[in-house]
């Protein structure tokens, strides 16, 4: 499915300020109650649950969870990095990047929570997000991964030798992991870098901005 036919579906059917009780008719009110958002999201589109690295042929689906107003209150998980570390080191760009193809274009719709019943949940106005070279997004994403990167091989080469938490404007990598713990080893350095994986993640800044630039969202300032 392209990701402006699936927009196209969550604005007709006009999904914002229902009850998923109400709004997921025909899906089993067990599967609701398990608040597996995502996965409701995909029964509702009619998307196949498959294994691509991304939600639709173009782009993704990003939920999260929000204020009254819309609002973040929480970071956004995007990927994990263990398997592009060696890649960062060696001059891949933020451009080349698998974290730019996961973000360049998204729908994007905050979830309000305010219930512990995940049948009383609801999604708030989607969002369509998409950044190219020159446009202002793009020049702070480009610029947080950039020094992301630096501050990841200072730690390595000046610091203890460990990955750390480390954070752009919009964006940041932080430890994502369960156990048995997957230290990410570096064919770059030769050694283990971290005792756990770690992830990148779309800090709640960005959302609040994006949020910011749309007129669904007036007040949010």
């Amino acid at each position: 499915m392209k990701l402006m036919d699936a927009l196209r579906i969550l604005e007709n059917g006009k999904i914002e300020n229902i009850p998923f009780k109400d709004l997921f008719l025909d899906v089993p009110i067990d599967k609701v109650n398990k608040g597996k958002v995502g996965q409701l999201l995909e029964i509702y589109l009619g998307l196949a649950n498959t294994p691509n690295p991304l939600d639709f042929e173009d782009g993704e689906l990003k939920t999260n969870k929000a204020k009254l107003n819309g609002e973040p209150l929480e970071t956004m998980f995007i990927s994990q990095i263990s398997s592009q570390v060696d890649n960062m080191f060696s001059g891949m760009t933020f451009e080349q990047s698998w974290l730019f193809n996961k973000i360049k274009r998204m729908i994007y719709l905050p979830v309000v929570k305010l219930s512990k019943k995940p049948e009383e949940w609801y999604f708030k106005p989607p969002i369509y997000f998409e950044t190219k070279p020159g446009e202002d997004f793009f020049a702070q994403l480009q610029d947080d991964y950039n020094n992301i990167v630096s501050q990841m091989m200072k730690s390595i080469e000046k610091g203890d030798g460990f990955l750390h938490t480390s954070n752009g404007k919009y964006i940041q990598i932080r430890t994502k992991d369960s156990k048995p713990y997957h230290p990410i080893y570096s064919k770059h350095y030769k050694k283990y870098i971290s005792n756990k994986n770690f992830a990148f993640y779309l800090k709640k800044e960005f959302m609040t901005d994006l949020l910011k630039s749309s007129m669904k969202y007036p007040d949010i300032i």
